[in-house]
This record gives structure tokens, C-alpha cells and sequence, in this order.
């Protein structure tokens, strides 16, 4: 499902810089708040990433690299599972998301960053057994 907005007017661009996106007319606009929860309307809602802990990824055995990178990001994983890989723009809008399996602990995998703009990135690797995450600030140049 992909959102979508009903709106008078509104555009979304992308330079090398970092992108915008608005609309004029949404129809209706709010936001409630109870306890600590919130619930906002509008389309342009970003995903929230929640960090919880800034650990040393070296212990868990994933190295993404080069960081930074031009063109395509390598991936590699030393402990076999499945994984999901998510990458984030700095808004927090999903780019793209998808599971690998690692068999052998020397197995690097590909990630292709040429078709987005010059950024930092977040990526997101999710150990699918456990659910453990892992953040890492990619950098395309």
C-alpha cells in the first residue's frame, strides 16, 4: 500500500541536497494526544525508527562498506540467518526493504544506491530469528 493524498495541489522533487514534498487542501488535519500516545493526520507522516542502543556492530558481525559510497553499498554478514534489510531516507519514508539469507558467513551482498540522490541514508539490518536491529548512517556521495 502506498500513500496517497487528495489535495488542491502539491508536488514532490529531489536534488542532490535532500528532497521536499507538499500539498495545499488536505481535507482534514489533526492531531490527538492521550497519555504519551499521539495519533496525526496528514499524508506527509514520516516512519519513526526508534533507537535504543548505539552498540559496536563489529560484535555482531555486520560491515557495511564502502561507507561512503557512489554507487552501490556491500553488506557483508559473519553469522548465518535470515536478515531484512531496510533503507531509509532521513525523514524516515521506506526506500526499499528486502530479506537475505546467509548461508556462508563470507557471503557480501549488494545493495544498488545509484538510483537515489546524494545523501545520508539509514539502513536497518533485522535479524529475522531474533528480531534484533541493527542502524548504520550510510552516506552516498
Amino acid at each position: 500500500m502506498s500513500p496517497q493524498v487528495i489535495g488542491t495541489a502539491g508536488d514532490f522533487f529531489v536534488s542532490s541536497s535532500g528532497s521536499l514534498a507538499w500539498t495545499i487542501g488536505e481535507t482534514i488535519v489533526e492531531t490527538y494526544k492521550q497519555g504519551e500516545g499521539y495519533f496525526t493526520q496528514g499524508f506527509h507522516q514520516p516512519s519513526f525508527l526508534t533507537v535504543t542502543e548505539v552498540a559496536d556492530q563489529s560484535e555482531f558481525g555486520i560491515f557495511p562498506y564502502p561507507n561512503p559510497t557512489t554507487q552501490s553499498l556491500n553488506l557483508k554478514i559473519t553469522q548465518a540467518g535470515n536478515y531484512k534489510l531496510e533503507l531509509y531516507d532521513l525523514t524516515g519514508i521506506k526506500l526499499m526493504s528486502f530479506e537475505v539469507s546467509v548461508d556462508e558467513p563470507t557471503e557480501s551482498h549488494r545493495i544498488d544506491l545509484q538510483p537515489y540522490a546524494p545523501a545520508l541514508y539509514l539502513l536497518r539490518v533485522t535479524k529475522l530469528n531474533s528480531g534484533e536491529s541493527f542502524g548504520f548512517r550510510i552516506e552516498r556521495l
